[in-house]
């Protein structure tokens, strides 16, 4: 079965610091699994996607470990906002060379600055043009790579008297890692050093539409918590990606949030525009498979079983049906992807081993979706014919959605 899910890749490769220890890693995007080198032909489609990556598919504390991040943020992705909702004390924010300091672009970096974000300038040689940023910069890197002693030294007068710590990069050989520490160099990246490791994980690729929608809304000004959690509900990658987003380090809060409202109310319209900023920005545009509508009929069934029969917390119960697919989806184990995404025991229960009231919820529609006749498929105090009633309601409205969402799942 074609399935929307997605291998997506990061490499990762060491910065030394002059003990030969480990300071951070720099993040760096990759296409595939095969590719050495970063194949980018938009830079900041591939800064987003890196950043989600990171964020939801392979994890923070797995590619940096407890080591700072150096992430490549572009011209776009400074002007748009959206960096300060990373974490300041993970992340170090690597202008690249290209970036333009312009003086929207400083005040960008400047606020970022203010706020405790690291910042540090990528491949940097100055240039009239671009010396405004040495007044904002902490680290600043230099390519050592087939640079003399007397090409470095000419850089380091213009660096000498701002203070900023020096990263030297691409270096290839000893010889240049021990002119770096002649020189005064306080952090060591290249191929000499460590080559880049690439890292792997999987996710769920939102539909486009979904995240044109979201982003239509965010321009209401009576957008309430309540409509937004029931907006973001009805994806279940972008229901997926928010709960792995905020259980992430990139957050480290320290406590599970298990369920979309609890999350949307933590994070608040702000955080959660700017983070689907970010999906919108990465340019993903999968489409959703049969596998899609099933979730979506086993969530609103289920909603609907909760609130025929009086429980407690229906979007619970509507959680459960559309995570009780992701297995297929990502095309990994239930348990495992349950190790990422903590959520509350009774919703672990419900989609491992249908116990408690959602799991039963669960039982039930499978029962239908199966065609199986020889069981009872009842739910609490509702018989057969009013869960079968329930069931065609779900088709329905699962049919209707999809329709209205301009997809073809056939």
């Amino acid at each position: 079965m074609n399935v929307p899910m997605t291998d997506v890749f990061i490499a990762r490769q060491p910065i030394y610091d002059r003990a030969g220890d480990v300071y951070a890693y720099e993040l760096l995007f990759r296409e595939t699994e095969a590719d050495q080198n970063a194949n980018i032909l938009d830079g900041d489609q591939a800064s987003c996607h890196l950043i989600l990556q990171a964020m939801t598919a392979v994890g923070l504390n797995v590619l940096a470990e407890q080591q700072l991040a150096f992430i490549n943020v572009t011209h776009n992705l400074l002007a748009s906002g959206v960096l300060n909702t990373l974490p300041k004390q993970r992340v170090v924010l690597e202008v690249l060379e290209n970036v333009v300091a312009d003086e929207p672009i400083l005040q960008a970096v400047a606020q970022l600055s203010r706020e405790g974000f690291k910042i540090a300038l990528d491949d940097w040689v100055y240039e009239v043009n671009n010396a405004a940023f040495l007044d904002l910069a902490d680290i600043v890197k230099l390519e050592v790579q087939n640079k003399s002693k007397n090409e470095l030294l000419a850089q380091l007068r213009y660096l000498s008297p701002t203070g900023t710590q020096l990263l030297a990069e691409k270096i290839e050989n000893q010889t240049q890692h021990d002119l770096c520490i002649e020189l005064g160099f306080s952090y060591f990246q290249g191929y000499h050093l460590a080559r880049p490791v690439i890292c792997r994980g999987k996710t769920i690729p939102p539909n486009r539409l979904s995240l044109m929608r979201l982003m239509a809304q965010f321009q209401d000004s009576e957008l309430n918590l309540e409509e937004l959690q029931r907006l973001i509900s009805l994806d279940i990658s972008i229901s997926y990606q928010l709960l792995r987003l905020i259980n992430s380090a990139f957050f480290g809060l320290g406590r599970k949030v298990d369920s979309v409202r609890h999350a949307v109310t933590l994070l608040g319209t702000e955080a959660i525009r700017k983070w689907v900023t970010l999906l919108t920005l990465a340019g993903i545009n999968e489409q959703p498979t049969v596998l899609i509508k099933e979730a979506f009929v086993r969530a609103r069934m289920c909603e609907l079983l909760a609130r025929h029969t009086g429980q407690q917390g229906s979007e619970k119960y509507f959680m459960v049906g559309l995570f009780s697919v992701l297995d297929q989806l990502l095309q990994i184990p239930m348990p495992e992807i349950l190790e990422e995404l903590p959520l509350a025991q009774d919703i672990t229960d419900a989609l491992l081993e249908h116990k408690g009231s959602m799991g039963e919820a669960l039982s039930c529609v499978i029962l239908f979706e199966s065609g199986t006749i020889d069981q009872c498929r009842h739910f609490a105090q509702l018989n057969e014919h009013h869960t079968s009633q329930l069931y065609f309601e779900s088709l329905n409205w699962a049919h209707a959605f999809i329709e209205e969402m301009g997809v073809d799942i056939s």
